[in-house]
């Protein structure tokens, strides 16, 4: 298993594709106890395109060169799609979604509305740019909720990885500067740390 620890840069939004009441257009995604998170699929999704650099640098060519779908086929599997999956088969790598380590610092309250107070959580409000003429937009004021600076997350990799593969996920890690929607406003910085690693059986 690899444990691996999520801090914070700069604020992060996560979206769930949904408002939030009257004043948040995009609100960031929360579990069941209103706490938000980092859905593991979006963190593989991350370290699979890292991992697809850092396979290419070795081999100077794409992973799956040669291959018009883009991914391995059959057997055998290069070392990103043995470990991360394609369309035609399960990658071993099995992720957790990324939760906060200090869950206090959001001052979860059962009894509130929304089970999730300010703490922890901004809001910040933008207007939508005409790239086109570079004016802002008229009637595109929006708000979007995002998770504060300096927030630790964490999430494990699992599913009896081998020492190649193991090491493939680690050098991956450092390659992901940034998670979650924004960052050409800035937004979603992150330094991705290994905490604990151990091959499974």
């Amino acid at each position: 298993m690899l444990r691996v620890r999520v801090d914070l840069l700069s604020a992060l939004h996560h979206g769930s594709g949904m408002a939030k009441g009257e004043f948040v257009d995009r609100a960031v995604l929360r579990r069941y106890d209103g706490l938000p998170y980092i859905a593991g699929s979006a963190i593989k999704g991350k370290l699979r395109h890292a991992a697809e650099q850092i396979v290419a640098e070795r081999l100077g060519r794409r992973p799956h060169a040669g291959m018009t779908a883009g991914f391995c086929k059959k057997e055998p599997r290069c070392l990103v799609c043995r470990v991360f999956g394609n369309p035609m088969a399960m990658g071993k790598a099995v992720f957790s979604d990324a939760v906060p380590i200090d869950p206090s610092l959001f001052g979860i309250v059962e009894e509130s509305e929304d089970k999730a107070a300010a703490a922890g959580l901004e809001e910040r409000t933008t207007t939508a740019v005409n790239r086109l003429r570079r004016v802002v937009q008229a009637k595109h004021l929006f708000t979007t909720e995002v998770v504060s600076r300096c927030i630790a997350f964490r999430f494990t990799v699992e599913g009896g990885l081998d020492e190649e593969e193991l090491e493939l996920v680690r050098q991956s890690l450092l390659l992901v500067t940034h998670l979650g929607g924004g960052g050409s406003r800035g937004l979603g910085a992150v330094e991705l740390t290994e905490e604990q690693s151990e091959l499974q059986n």
